[in-house]
């Protein structure tokens, strides 16, 4: 589905008021200042720009500065404290809907009291979407992590790539449902220090992961529902850091896991919706380090899900279908110490998934 035809599909339901609210503005009409003027001031900024690392106030607390354009907000801030400061980043909604505190508009100097592992997300305004250009004038390390969330339904965000990879201390980036190419996604092998990244629903074959081996703190990784041609699987292998890989709905075959192995760190496998057999489980059952393993959607067996006993995983989610106890006395007895998550058949799609996935009539 084309970006147009979301934009409509979630104008009809009534979610288009906020993208009303923000029809094209370019800079100067913003600031009510000639053209000239409006880059002078932007050019200015590019020289204002204090580092964004926690530092001690006078009163030893811990505060992160950070400078953002003061005319308009560049988006909503929100700040996460993990439990652990080696535990990966949680995805932005999970931050913006409790688990998070939110902070207030990206606009002006912000003196943040923080902790010293805090996180800082970024979810982009409509103005940063239209006119990217002025995340290269900010400090590299000003946030952690940018998630464009639903937006890229409503609007194109491609050409914020590019500049979006001029902040280098970024550590999670999520473009979801963005419909990115190869050659558009390509500018985010500069983000070096990126431990998480999430491209769910775009337009990827994968040569664009070819780049992506200089991500060498790269822990996690979300390809769901790309069109990944088979030597994506091959790219993918290759960046040795990652831990969690998603390629649910990515035509993963028997061959494919064969690539996968040379993930030596790799924990956490996301094959749901996939044409793996028997074959390709006997693989994964050489996987040292892989714990948590999930088969939604595919057609595998009682019988081929036995294959996995003797490996060290410990939890497996299920494929759909109805189990006798008979079947979940055999899983019992061949994988005693995995943890095997039955699928809720009666789950219900949630009202965003209904909108999206909507006949457009």
């Amino acid at each position: 589905m084309k970006n147009s035809s979301r934009r409509r599909l979630l104008t009809r339901n009534g979610n288009n008021t906020e993208r009303e609210k923000h029809p094209k503005r370019n800079y100067a009409r913003i600031l009510g200042l000639p053209v000239y003027l409006t880059l002078a001031l932007f050019s200015g900024m590019a020289n204002i720009n204090p580092s964004s690392y926690a530092h001690e106030s006078a009163d030893k607390e811990l505060v992160r500065l950070l400078v953002f354009p003061k005319q308009f907000s560049l988006g909503k801030l929100y700040s996460y404290e993990p439990i652990d400061a080696h535990r990966l980043f949680l995805e932005s909604h999970e931050v913006s809907h409790g688990l998070g505190h939110y902070v207030g508009e990206a606009k002006g100097v912000i003196s943040l009291p923080v902790q010293r592992h805090t996180r800082i997300y970024l979810s982009p305004s409509y103005e940063l979407i239209e006119h990217p250009e002025v995340l290269t004038t900010l400090d590299p390390k000003i946030v952690d992590c940018v998630a464009f969330d639903n937006k890229a339904l409503m609007i194109p965000v491609d050409k914020a790539v590019e500049p979006l990879s001029h902040l280098t201390g970024l550590r999670r980036v999520e473009i979801n449902v963005a419909e990115l190419t190869d050659e558009q996604a390509a500018p985010l092998r500069k983000l070096t220090n990126l431990e998480s990244l999430s491209l769910v629903g775009n337009a990827l074959h994968g040569s664009c992961l070819t780049g992506f081996t200089s991500m060498t703190k790269l822990k996690s990784l979300d390809l769901t529902f790309n069109p990944l041609t088979r030597s994506a699987f091959t790219y993918i292998s290759r960046i040795s850091s990652l831990e969690r890989v998603a390629i649910n709905q990515c035509g993963v075959n028997d061959s494919d896991l064969a690539e996968l192995a040379k993930l030596h760190n790799l924990t956490h496998l996301g094959i749901n919706q996939s044409s793996v057999t028997a074959k390709g489980l006997a693989l994964l059952k050489h996987f040292k380090n892989l714990q948590h393993l999930s088969l939604l959607g595919t057609s595998l067996s009682v019988k081929d899900l036995t294959i996995l006993s003797g490996s060290n995983l410990r939890s497996i989610d299920l494929p759909h279908r109805k189990y006798s106890e008979q079947d979940l006395q055999m899983l019992k007895e061949a994988l005693p110490s995995i943890h095997v998550a039955i699928p809720n058949r009666s789950h219900k799609v949630d009202n965003d998934t209904r909108m999206i996935f909507a006949p457009l009539h």
